[in-house]
């Protein structure tokens, strides 16, 4: 995003351009130029045009500008890592080496970070400072909600960031505060899983007590391979995240060819003598009752507890 980053001036890099504090006090009077935090600032019409996302990286990158030694943590550490999120962080997180008290309009929340962590940090894009893959999910794990914790989890080891057996050795050696959470998130995350979406629909199975299905289920048609999101062998039943929001969350737009090749399975499927279900977005979030309703008709769950509302 390197367009975001060359967009992003300081007052400094402003006057340097050129700019007087006269004419830069008027651009700000009229709003032609955008705050993102004090001292920071981008062009009111490029931000308008971009997406969430976009806006997101951008409050990170003028946080970075104004306060260089910064180290992100938490969700946000997760967002630069470019893991797909359950929800976009409200806040800028950063490391601190002791505790810092903030007004609930600052928009960085500093958290207590060790000093050996921060100096395992990493570089992204040269110059945002970011906790490494493996020491952000033992953050996030020990302080996040559960479904989101396992969501950044997931979306870690599906893309190669850090092994399986390190993600279990960091999380079950966590002491004290969040330890048990840690443990948790240990015992539930999934390589397999490749979206936020096919991550809670695997915690609501769990949740609701339904069998535990075989994720990436090998269907093999005409010498090619093709794989199911969720698939239960004894009822001849598969469960797919429509394409059209498996990817709902920080990050992701399926393409029309992605769509036309998820149809072509989802027919190769069936003419081998299977069910195919689909749920949607809405079936999933922020209540499980619809993913729930979906499969009652096809699978006994074990036992059956009131839907969960993330």
């Amino acid at each position: 995003m390197k367009y975001i980053i060359d967009s992003i001036k300081t007052y400094s890099d402003l006057i340097a351009e050129g700019y007087s504090e006269r004419y830069l006090a008027k651009l700000k009077r009229s709003n032609t130029i955008f705050p993102l935090v004090r001292g920071v600032y981008v062009s009111l019409q490029k931000w308008s045009s971009w997406s969430t996302q976009e806006q997101n990286f951008a409050y990170h990158v003028a946080a970075a500008r104004r306060a260089p030694q910064l180290t992100f943590t938490r969700e946000s550490a997760a967002f630069l890592h470019g893991i797909p999120l359950l929800q976009m962080p409200q806040k800028i997180h950063a490391a601190t080496s002791k505790s810092v008290r903030r007004g609930a309009r600052t928009r960085v929340m500093y958290h207590v970070t060790t000093a050996e962590v921060q100096e395992r940090a990493v570089w992204i894009e040269e110059f945002l400072r970011t906790l490494n893959p493996l020491d952000t999910l033992v953050d996030c794990a020990r302080n996040l909600p559960f479904y989101e914790a396992c969501c950044i989890g997931d979306g870690i080891l599906h893309r190669g960031l850090v092994t399986f057996a390190e993600v279990q050795e960091s999380l079950t050696a966590v002491s004290r505060r969040g330890s048990a959470k840690a443990r948790k998130v240990a015992a539930a995350v999934d390589e397999r899983s490749g979206s936020v979406a096919e991550t809670i629909t695997r915690l609501h199975l769990s949740a609701h007590g339904f069998p535990f299905p075989e994720l990436q289920y090998k269907f093999t048609h005409r010498g090619r391979n093709y794989y199911s999101d969720f698939a239960w062998k004894e009822y001849k039943l598969v469960l797919e995240i429509d394409g059209r929001m498996k990817y709902r969350g920080t990050f992701g737009i399926p393409t029309e060819e992605a769509l036309i090749a998820e149809r072509e399975r989802e027919k190769i499927i069936q003419n081998q003598g299977w069910h195919v279900v689909r749920a949607h977005w809405e079936d999933l979030y922020p209540t499980s009752a619809g993913l729930r309703d979906i499969l009652v008709p096809y699978l006994k769950p074990v036992h059956f507890p009131a839907c969960r509302t993330l």
